[in-house]
């Protein structure tokens, strides 16, 4: 297998009608499919009888996974005159596609069919058996240490932790008073360490349990009363209706909005620029702190309300949380008709 960087320009020029009548894959955006990563990907074209037998085949892949695209080439072995075939092993997760290009008496053309999609994933994501952690009804960080070996030895692999960070007045996890900091109900008040330092020390434990964490991500929101409000309220959507002139969150059952009136909804279409780069960078920040702790058990970050979140923000936080954190996972909560589901898993 060769496994090169594309040369340009790439060819141009497009023979009348398809060459090739035979492909070993799905070609098109919703005919995607799925590898695990240690899966290899087989790629067998045959072309047409009454056409000049191609020199040369290659696959030209792009990985979408991030902020920007990877490219790569891979070289299919001759068969036969008109059969060419290469299995490999991609060398990157997520998203990906690929087309044929092929030369023909050394001048090369693209197959005129589609790009082939398909999306790469962590090996590990074979088993995971997950169970849902409520940190607030459940006491503080030493006391977490028994939870865990309890549900290691029920069977599970991978606890989903609802959020942690410090709480506004509803104690809703959800409904954060600040991003960055566990929320003190959390901390061992008989350990020294500072709540940083007790929170690593747990992950620290649940990986050398065997056990995988799963962090919660919360983009479309903040506490009504949080000090992002405090401090930075042009962060915020404003709404002429609410007496604080802050817009709430909430959910639509198809007929009717309802509010959740301790969550006030992020504005990360802001008119000024600045503001949001500012808000932008902050949030980006957040997805950072938190994947890191996922990622040093070999686990996971769920995003919640993934399917009214703000697109352009969550592909350019994705991005990097990836370009950081290579293997990690993420799960998205989708609320969403199976055609628009399966759009987003690409999308994102």
């Amino acid at each position: 297998m060769e496994i090169s960087i594309p040369k340009l320009p790439l060819p141009q020029a497009m023979p009348a009608g398809p060459v090739i009548v035979e492909r070993s894959f799905p070609v098109g955006r919703e005919n995607y499919f799925r590898l695990f990563k240690s899966q290899s990907l087989v790629i067998d074209v045959t072309f047409r009888d009454d056409v000049v037998a191609p020199d040369s085949v290659s696959a030209h892949f792009e990985n979408l996974a991030h902020n920007q695209s990877r490219l790569f080439e891979v070289a299919l072995v001759s068969v036969t005159p008109r059969r060419f075939r290469v299995e490999m092993e991609v060398p990157y997760h997520g998203v990906n596609r690929f087309r044929i290009k092929y030369s023909q008496k050394g001048t090369w053309f693209w197959d005129c069919r589609p790009y082939s999609y398909f999306m790469v994933d962590p090996d590990h994501l074979r088993d995971f058996r997950i169970y849902t952690f409520i940190p607030n009804v459940n006491g503080h960080f030493g006391q977490w240490y028994d939870d865990f070996k309890r549900i290691r030895d029920l069977g599970f692999n991978t606890i989903h932790l609802l959020p942690l960070s410090r709480m506004g007045h509803s104690e809703s996890p959800y409904a954060a008073y600040d991003l960055f900091e566990v929320d003190p109900q959390l901390i061992d008040p008989k350990n020294p360490k500072t709540a940083r330092a007790q929170l690593e020390d747990l992950v620290q434990f649940a990986k050398d349990c065997g056990l995988r964490l799963c962090f919660d991500l919360v983009f479309n929101s903040i506490g009504v009363d949080s000090s992002i409000r405090q401090s930075r309220p042009e962060w915020l959507t404003e709404d002429a209706v609410e007496a604080d002139g802050i817009k709430r969150g909430g959910w639509s059952d198809g007929k009717q909005f309802h509010k959740w009136m301790d969550l006030a909804y992020l504005n990360y279409d802001t008119p000024c620029s600045q503001l949001r780069k500012e808000l932008w960078v902050y949030m980006s920040q957040y997805a950072q702190y938190w994947s890191s702790f996922a990622s040093a058990t070999g686990g996971m970050v769920r995003l919640d309300n993934l399917h009214s979140s703000h697109k352009a923000f969550v592909r350019r936080v994705l991005g990097e949380v990836r370009e950081a954190f290579p293997d990690i996972i993420t799960f998205g909560e989708l609320f969403e008709t199976e055609p628009r589901i399966e759009d987003m898993v690409l999308d994102y």
